[in-house]
């Protein structure tokens, strides 16, 4: 499903902290089909990007030591500083303050009152991505909340969602629209914490598990079937997890 990703609350970029980011970016390469591109020199902290057909895909960089390897999905905002002043207004918190990323734009990252973590992205020279939804590229994006009702509160309280409710796909389920168009879904999770899953589209979900388990990966949850198309749920040799999902 595509849509204008530089629309404020819509996913725009997505990247991972790993303790070894050369390893990560071999992983990533062979699981999803990426080119992995150099890392950026100190004034960048090591950061890189991988590319699908020389377009940028999505971003990785080291972790700090107190962190766990992720994956943070990023929403476009225009205005990042009134959007962190509506993340305390509304019981999030702030973990990253905004700052300045050289002339590509600004970024900050928060969690929601139940402790999801995500970031804002408010766009100079790099708009982040610029497909979505076709092999390479990102697909889809969910909240998984330990409190869906309080998620969902907190990020319409942020920008202009819209609740569109489908029970039949999955009872409490919540996709999150700005005029019409989908944005991202909140979900319920069995998790001890909340946190955001990212769905990377795939030509074939059950060869892309067969080619992280080759690489050191392992299955959170097996390639089935859904309304969506068929999705497996990856964890990657660090621990951070992502999921695919393929037509």
């Amino acid at each position: 499903m595509g849509h204008a990703v530089t629309r404020d609350g819509f996913p725009c970029w997505i990247d991972l902290g790993a303790r070894d980011v050369d390893a990560a970016l071999t992983f990533y390469a062979e699981v999803v089909g990426w080119e992995a591109g150099e890392r950026s020199g100190p004034e960048y902290g090591g950061y890189a990007m991988w590319f699908r057909d020389g377009i940028p895909a999505a971003g990785i960089g080291p972790l700090r030591e107190s962190d766990s390897p992720a994956w943070t999905i990023y929403l476009a905002t225009t205005d990042i500083d009134a959007t962190l002043e509506t993340v305390t207004r509304n019981g999030g918190r702030t973990l990253t303050p905004a700052m300045v990323i050289g002339p590509l734009g600004r970024m900050a990252v928060v969690t929601d009152p139940t402790g999801a973590v995500f970031g804002f992205w408010e766009a100079r020279d790099f708009p982040g991505f610029t497909r979505y939804g076709e092999p390479g590229h990102v697909d889809w994006c969910i909240a998984r909340s330990t409190d869906p009702s309080t998620t969902t509160a907190f990020m319409r309280a942020l920008f202009d969602y819209v609740e569109h409710r489908d029970d039949t796909v999955d009872e409490g389920y919540v996709e999150l629209r700005i005029d019409g168009s989908p944005a991202l879904g909140v979900a319920a999770t069995q998790d001890a914490d909340s946190s955001w899953m990212a769905y990377f589209a795939v030509e074939n979900a059950d060869a892309a598990v067969a080619r992280a388990l080759a690489a050191g990966g392992s299955i959170t949850r097996p390639a089935e079937s859904t309304p969506y198309g068929r999705i497996a749920t990856i964890t990657d040799p660090e621990g951070a997890t992502f999921s695919v999902i393929s037509s």
